[in-house]
């Protein structure tokens, strides 16, 4: 019996870290969506900009 007690908190433990490395990596990678978003938004926005020396700019 303790031999399987032993085991099972054994296993408890593993499963509670596989558990809170998994939620990690997906705020990880929630974090890296998010990022990727903005600079997808930011860079059609750049594509679209024509910039000009005096500073002024138009968007096509």
């Amino acid at each position: 019996m303790s031999v399987t007690l032993i085991v099972l908190l054994f296993t408890t433990k593993m499963l509670t870290i596989q558990s809170q490395l998994l939620t990690e990596l997906s705020a990880a990678l929630t974090v890296l969506l998010s990022t990727t978003k903005m600079l997808t938004i930011q860079s059609h926005f750049t594509d679209r900009t024509v910039s000009y020396a005096d500073g002024s700019f138009i968007y096509n």
